[in-house]
């Protein structure tokens, strides 16, 4: 498949146990703007590669696996952590319309596909019928997913508009990463 070699950022992450593998879904962004997806798998009792901290940055070479964007990749070697400063804001947010069309499209292609990035920008949270929303400045919302740190999305937050990145799961949102006042924040 296709390789570069790059600046990554970290957009987040997300661990679940899978049948009785563990897997983390990494999302990271190329400095072109293109999202891919790392994935590892773990078996019971298995640990996995080295974190990649939500918010960093790192040099790298990367294979892309063929298929639909967003894509996987597979890191071929990766510069030490800590040698590109940190995100303090995740940038290239959007509108909750926006990353609805663009996974519609992609839902085309890939039918299959369980998950979809969401860069969003100018996100508020509210309450309805006992959910938390995330809603954008245009009025759009999507439901988070009833696990989703709710508390902790509020307190960050503190009513006022930020960055959110997540993955939209049939029709709610799972929050992975907040940015508020210049800092970046794993959930």
């Amino acid at each position: 498949g296709e390789c570069t070699e790059g600046v990554w950022q970290v957009l987040g992450a997300h661990r679940a146990l899978v049948g009785r593998l563990q897997q983390q879904r990494t999302w990271l962004r190329d400095d072109g703007g293109r999202i891919a997806l790392e994935l590892q798998t773990a078996a019971p009792g298995e640990a996995f590669g080295a974190p990649q901290l939500v918010g960093g940055r790192f040099h790298a070479a990367a294979a892309w696996y063929p298929g639909a964007e967003p894509r996987r990749v597979l890191f071929a070697e990766r510069a030490s952590a800590g040698t590109l400063p940190p995100l303090s804001a995740i940038g290239g947010g959007t509108t909750v319309m926006a990353v609805l069309n663009a996974r519609a499209k992609s839902l085309e292609i890939a039918p299959w596909r369980d998950r979809w990035p969401a860069v969003l920008g100018d996100i508020r949270f509210a309450r309805s019928a006992g959910s938390l929303l995330a809603v954008d400045a245009e009025g759009h919302a999507l439901r988070l997913v009833p696990e989703a740190a709710q508390t902790a999305l509020l307190a960050v937050s503190g009513g006022h508009p930020c960055e959110l990145f997540g993955e939209i799961e049939g029709e709610r949102l799972r929050p992975l990463t907040i940015a508020v006042d210049g800092e970046v924040i794993a959930l």
